[in-house]
């Protein structure tokens, strides 16, 4: 089992895999940083990163598919961690000073700065309703990010240190009594459901559609899964490395934890509750980041950004819009529903592949030209991801109609009665 390296020539490393199947992963690039990285996120509309850095105060911004560093930006504070707000492109950056800076993610420039009063030590975008939730003392803080103005503050005893926002808002803190794992109603602020965990938390994610809260902790290898529901314990995956950070393809229920001390990444696949596959990868390394629209992880180690790219998986299409045209109509936008798409999937149709606009994981679309439409008949529609990995989806069966037949005049119109014609149609 080979990891595959493809970027200046770099030697191969071993695959360490809990099943039979050889994992394909592929090193896309290696990107110089200005610092230490400590937090990243990634636009997955516009494929730029956002990288902040405490030690080096600043916010680097990365396109990700040519690995360009396009603006490194000095922060008039350390920063304590960083979100990206997709609708607007800009990366939203909490300081410990109290301050919440924003920049555009594609000019580099200053796009506001918001005074919450208080270090922030966590922060989540909640786009639908254009605000920035932050991990503070004593709670929960919302921001307005159009008026700039501080909403409601949800309680929570203790210091807030990590978010992790879906439907729901799974919240890490720590008091005097330890620390403890909370999920909330991020609209209310409600709680849904709390438990005790067994150490502080180094890093958070969510399945939502698996219902799991996953959680890395600071003096306990492994990753531990909890009910996104209730918070009950669903069991532990060991991977043998004592400080990890994950990040989550909710999209192919795939975890990825990093080894910050041994420099390995370690791939998880939630629906087993397994290991798939452990990559000796660098030296020391930092935070990550999942790419779900690309199936990537962006992964920082010493003063450098990697960029990986995760064995793809096969698409699944449920249902087409629409179902089906008549022979000789005009081209159309053609839907596909399903699940496991990337933004390279291709759509087959009748066996000819064609570019295709992604919308997200369970939607993409393709035009069908008038010419994929001349002959009747059933024609097979499937979904194509590239290696490594991938592979073709089910088969659906799209169809094209013969047209019923259109009346459009009668000749002759009128007729005595009783007495013989011939009638043109």
């Amino acid at each position: 089992m080979i990891f595959k390296k493809t970027v200046l020539g770099m030697a191969s490393a071993v695959l360490l895999c809990a099943t039979a199947h050889a994992y394909d992963i592929k090193l896309l690039s290696e990107i110089p940083l200005h610092g230490k990285a400590s937090a990243i996120a990634v636009n997955t509309a516009t494929d730029i990163a956002a990288v902040v850095s405490a030690t080096g105060q600043s916010l680097s911004l990365i396109d990700t598919i040519s690995g360009a560093v396009t603006h490194d930006i000095a922060l008039p504070a350390a920063p304590s961690g960083v979100a990206v707000h997709k609708g607007s492109n800009r990366a939203v950056v909490p300081a410990t000073d109290g301050s919440l800076l924003l920049y555009d993610l594609t000019s580099g420039d200053p796009a506001g700065t918001i005074a919450t009063g208080a270090p922030v030590y966590a922060v989540a975008v909640d786009e639908p309703n254009n605000r920035a939730l932050l991990g503070m003392d004593g709670g929960v803080g919302t921001v307005d990010l159009s008026s700039g103005g501080m909403l409601a503050k949800f309680t929570i005893a203790g210091t807030v240190t990590k978010l992790s926002l879906g439907k729901s808002l799974a919240v890490a803190s720590n008091d005097e009594a330890g620390a403890r794992l909370t999920v909330l109603d991020p609209a209310t602020g409600a709680v849904a459901a709390k438990a005790p965990l067994p150490g502080g938390a180094t890093s958070m994610g969510l399945d939502e559609t698996l219902g799991f809260v996953l959680v890395t902790l600071a003096d306990r290898p492994g990753l531990f899964l909890y009910d996104a529901a209730t918070l009950r314990p669903l069991g532990e995956v060991q991977t043998g490395r004592q400080v990890e950070i994950v990040s989550v393809n909710p999209s192919t229920h795939t975890a990825v934890l990093a080894d910050t001390l041994g420099g390995s990444l370690a791939v998880v696949d939630l629906v087993k509750k397994a290991v798939a596959a452990s990559v000796p990868l660098f030296g020391q390394m930092g935070p990550l980041a999942v790419d779900p629209a690309r199936n990537r992880v962006l992964a920082a180690h010493n003063d450098s950004l990697a960029i990986v790219q995760l064995e793809n998986p096969v698409p699944f299409i449920s249902g087409l819009v629409p179902q089906e045209r008549n022979s000789g109509e005009a081209g159309f936008p053609l839907t596909v529903i399903g699940e496991k798409f990337i933004k390279d999937s291709r759509t087959s149709f009748n066996n000819s592949l064609l570019d295709s606009m992604f919308d997200s994981n369970e939607l993409i679309r393709a035009f069908i030209p008038a010419e994929k439409l001349l002959s009747p008949g059933e024609v097979p529609v499937t979904i194509v991801n590239p290696p490594p990995g991938g592979g073709t989806s089910n088969e659906v069966k799209f169809r094209i109609l013969t047209p019923a037949p259109q009346l459009t005049g009668i000749s002759p119109a009128t007729a005595v009665a009783g007495s013989p014609f011939t009638l043109r149609v």
